[in-house]
């Protein structure tokens, strides 16, 4: 999986965090560049995921309601 911010300039920002955390983490080899970097995307990707079912609650309940009514197209085709 390539990244997307590849060559892409990084910028500073400020973030306070725990110093206790800092220094296992530092302590263990992590980079907290690194680690920040991880967890804002993952956030990223969870709340894109979580907004894009908020968005289409409707359309998936039609669909669930479709499938539970006259089941699956492929029903009467299975093999098993």
């Amino acid at each position: 999986m390539g990244n997307a911010s590849a060559g892409r300039k990084k910028i500073d920002v400020e973030v306070m965090i725990d110093p206790d955390l800092a220094d296992k983490a530092l302590a263990e080899g992590l980079d907290l560049n690194v680690l920040a970097d991880k967890a804002l995307r993952e956030a990223i990707s969870d709340a894109k995921a979580k907004r894009w079912q908020h968005e289409n609650l409707g359309v998936i309940a039609a669909w669930n309601q479709e499938l539970e009514e006259n089941g699956l197209w492929s029903d009467g085709l299975r093999q098993f």
